[in-house]
């Protein structure tokens, strides 16, 4: 990992010089002072906590920084996107209703001479593929069946127990930025 982030010329224009040593040092400061960190009594847990605590401020002031910079292209890409997309339905639409007359027309003549239709704008290929549905829950096998992680993380957390589960405690710590 290299460390040095390159800001080009644009970029660096629109920032201060706090904004610039945040991008080009701080978080590599940070790196070199965790270099060797253990810990193994009080002291040590506390200074690795310090250190934790500085780099999520850190990491804060970088994502505001970020969310700064990016605001106002954000506004932009919205409108760029509710003009395209408006324009996407009607293609979309257009696309179905196209399929839908292929469709009749693919289940009443036989097209399996038919594979691909070559024209000045491009090719159409047939494709086939199998669907299914299901007819009857109860002859399914039981290992086509998904767990449901989610809930059973819902019920532990809340202090609940599930049959074959087993409930262990993990420790983290969190830090918080100022």
């Amino acid at each position: 990992m290299t460390n040095e982030v390159i800001l080009t010329p644009e970029i660096e224009n629109k920032l201060s010089q706090e904004e610039k040593s945040l991008l080009r040092s701080e978080g590599f400061q940070i790196t070199r002072e965790i270099e060797n960190l253990k810990v193994k009594n009080r002291e040590q847990y506390e200074k690795a906590c310090e250190i934790g605590i500085a780099n999520c401020n850190a990491l804060k002031k970088l994502e505001e920084l970020y969310k700064a910079l990016v605001k106002p292209l954000d506004l932009e890409k919205k409108r760029l996107k509710t003009v395209f997309d408006k324009a996407k339905e009607i293609f979309e639409a257009n696309d179905e209703k196209i399929r839908k007359a292929l469709e009749g027309y693919q289940h009443k003549v036989e097209t399996d001479n038919i594979k691909t239709i070559h024209t000045d704008l491009g090719r159409a290929t047939i494709q086939e593929r199998k669907d299914w549905e299901i007819e009857d829950i109860n002859l399914i096998p039981k290992e086509y069946f998904k767990l449901d992680e989610a809930r059973i993380g819902q019920i532990i957390r809340a202090g609940g127990t599930v049959p074959g589960v087993k409930v262990k405690t993990v420790f983290s710590t969190a830090f918080v930025a100022a």
